[in-house]
């Protein structure tokens, strides 16, 4: 019944309406969390519903390691460390039930639970990762377990978990995507106790695009306020360090944003600049004066910080580009995640749409750090080739995918620290 019930969570995660659920769905974790602590054999000697348990309880804050811990029957004074993931390695894995049936569904909760990776020391993850994925990556055609009208429904979901890794995966994409591939009728668990009821399952759906359609709508109409005018200057200040301006410009745009409070029609510069520098003016004054609405005082200031960051960091991308130099790749990614131009969208967000922020919240190294695993995703084409090139014709492109894609996990700690939305 434990693996019913996680396959419930996930169903619930996955079709976005785990928020109508909160105090259910917590309630179920702490008993699947003293299940774990206490090592009830049901969990650890099905991988499915040991990969499940581990993967929900850790994104959702509870304290659970990739070894866990068993008091020595004869010597109470010592303790033994376990993995519970050792008898599920790709070799115990081939030679265990379900690897010899093929059990595709135990590959890809076990690929799963490989990438909530939040400590640098999980090898045991690490090694997971990889097998799992390279067996996923071959052919379905040997998961001979499922019958043919399942068959489509276990290749959408290999190709979905491949496609898209825990930590690259947006919430509201993936929730349609659920709702689309979702299989009312059947669900993976072959045996019948475990099949949830047809009508519920239809329910829970009706919900979910019920759901989504409202926030689709919500989330429209919050972003033609919040984009009017804002990303087409976005868009201008972009192409004006990348091609349109000249170094002289560019030194002149940041001058004025950092001295700010100046009469544009006295200060020497080209049209272009006045232009652009009163273009990005009136945009952080309206949204200053808008939020005073929500936040209670003018976000001006804080506004304009990000801004300024902004255009210094396109400003050294293309110093890069005049100079023909090489940046490391700390030093791109360092730069990187501000020129992605997040700062100038996600703030002004939460300051119209979102709860109250203090300036040491707008500060706040954790935002500045997602920013920085956002980019890490998005910037892959652009730092890929600096990976290879500062890698002295040792790195391959595989090598250098594999090493960001772990930077990208690492990541994961953080992310789980600041997202209060439950499986």
């Amino acid at each position: 019944m434990i693996q019913k019930r996680e396959i419930e969570l996930q169903s619930l995660e996955r079709l976005g309406v785990n928020h109508h659920f909160k105090e259910e769905i917590r309630s179920v974790l702490d008993e699947i969390f003293r299940y774990w602590i206490q090592g009830v054999e049901n969990i650890f000697l099905d991988p499915t519903t040991c990969a499940m348990a581990f993967r929900m309880l850790r994104l959702n804050g509870y304290d659970v390691s990739s070894g866990w811990i068993i008091k020595a029957k004869e010597v109470n004074l010592y303790v033994v460390f376990a993995d519970p993931f050792y008898q599920y390695s790709e070799d115990k894995f081939a030679e265990s039930l379900k690897g010899y049936l093929k059990d595709v569904s135990a590959v890809i909760e076990l690929y799963r639970a490989s990438q909530a990776i939040i400590h640098p020391d999980e090898s045991i993850l690490v090694r997971q990762s990889l097998w799992t994925k390279h067996l996923l990556k071959q052919e379905s055609s040997p998961y001979r377990l499922y019958a043919d009208k399942l068959r489509r429904y276990v290749d959408l979901e290999v190709k979905d978990v491949l496609n898209f890794p825990y930590h690259a995966n947006l919430e509201r994409l993936l929730n349609r995507r659920s709702m689309e591939h979702y299989n009312a009728v059947e669900t993976r668990i072959l045996r019948t106790s475990y099949r949830s009821c047809n009508l519920a399952n239809q329910k829970i759906l009706k919900l979910a695009v019920e759901d989504f359609n409202i926030c689709q709508s919500i989330h429209i109409e919050e972003l033609k306020q919040l984009s009017r005018g804002e990303n087409g200057v976005l868009t201008t200040v972009d192409d004006f360090f990348d091609v349109g301006g000249s170094e002289e410009e560019q030194v002149d745009l940041i001058q004025l944003v950092e001295k700010w409070d100046v009469d544009i029609n006295t200060v020497c510069c080209s049209e272009t600049v006045k232009i652009i520098f009163s273009s990005i003016h009136s945009t952080v004054c309206e949204i200053g004066e808008k939020s005073v609405n929500w936040q209670g005082h003018n976000v001006k200031n804080n506004v304009i910080k990000i801004w300024l960051n902004l255009i210094q960091s396109i400003y050294r991308e293309a110093e890069w580009l005049r100079t023909k130099t090489v940046p490391t790749i700390d030093d791109y990614m360092q730069n990187a995640y501000i020129s992605f131009a997040l700062g100038p969208i996600v703030l002004p967000a939460l300051y119209l749409v979102g709860p109250k922020l203090s300036d040491e919240d707008a500060e706040n190294h954790e935002l500045n750090s997602l920013y920085k695993l956002r980019e890490s995703e998005e910037g892959k084409l652009n730092v890929l080739p600096l990976h290879i090139a500062h890698g002295n014709g040792i790195i391959t492109e595989e090598d250098a995918m594999e090493e960001m894609t772990v930077h990208s996990q690492q990541n994961l700690s953080l992310v789980k620290a600041t997202n209060d939305v439950m499986l």
